[in-house]
């Protein structure tokens, strides 16, 4: 089972906690998966995988291409973080808001108990899996 939903242009400050994938599957993010670890090369792709609380084998991965991280405020230690908001907004820039900064789009991530993520990516999607993503740090940028 993979399903790949293409978030990079979603409407700006509607939540992606609750997302429809087609007439089939649903999933809530935020009842449903905690945050489980967090990959990251620099430039080249930011990776958050969540964990589903019910189905140990199902997980949900939230893929940044070509991140520039502008804020990473989140206590690493947690156990089981809670995604509590998630959404495409504006970047502010020199007192300027921008829906689009250097071909790239802002998300902010807010995780319960702990503080949030704020980035920039030129494409962002959700991907369902019954495996782990996990980033390869030796594989060089397409």
């Amino acid at each position: 089972m993979e399903n790949k939903i293409d978030i990079t242009n979603h409407e700006l400050f509607d939540s992606l906690l609750d997302i429809d994938y087609g007439k089939l599957s649903h999933f809530d993010i935020h009842n449903d998966f905690n945050l489980f670890s967090i990959g990251y090369k620099e430039g080249i792709e930011f990776v958050l995988n969540f964990k589903s609380i019910n189905e140990k084998s199902t997980f949900l991965s939230i893929v940044f291409k070509s991140p520039r991280l502008i804020n990473f405020d989140i206590t690493l230690n947690y156990d089981n973080l809670t995604l509590d908001n998630f959404h495409r907004g504006r970047y502010e820039y020199e007192g300027e808001l921008f829906d689009e900064y250097d071909d790239k789009k802002c998300f902010y991530l807010e995780f319960y108990g702990t503080g949030g993520i704020n980035i920039l990516s030129s494409e962002v999607f959700i991907e369902m899996s019954k495996k782990i993503k996990i980033i390869d740090l030796n594989k060089n940028a397409i």
